[in-house]
């Protein structure tokens, strides 16, 4: 599957991206040690859906750069608010996978 990047404080953040931009967005975060590619079958189902599929390597994983500092929680919780900033998500769905879902779910806990 091609990857996209961007870059977020001068590191490279590869994701997958699939549907149309004027679908409501859904972002997959995936676990450790593992990349926006354990989502690959995913892909059709949700953009048969209707939705717009957006899946980032997070930093240090896939294709993304890793953070300068230690990786911690707080770090991939800013992450997720850089990214989905970046991609003008204002709303979107959540789906999380293993450590995944540590992220993504304490992230959506601090902004529902």
């Amino acid at each position: 599957m091609d990857k996209q990047s961007l870059f977020l404080h001068g590191k490279k953040v590869s994701y997958i991206e699939r549907g149309s931009v004027n679908d409501p967005p859904v972002l997959l975060l995936h676990g450790v040690p593992e990349s926006s590619l354990v989502w690959r079958k995913m892909f059709p189902c949700i953009v048969s859906c209707g939705y717009r599929a957006i899946a980032p390597d997070l930093p240090g994983f896939g294709d993304s750069d890793p953070f300068d500092e230690p990786s911690t929680w707080e770090r991939f919780e800013q992450f997720v608010s850089d990214f989905t900033t970046k991609l003008n998500l204002d709303k979107f769905h959540l789906i999380v996978h293993d450590w995944g879902g540590l992220i993504g779910l304490k992230w959506a806990c601090d902004h529902p």
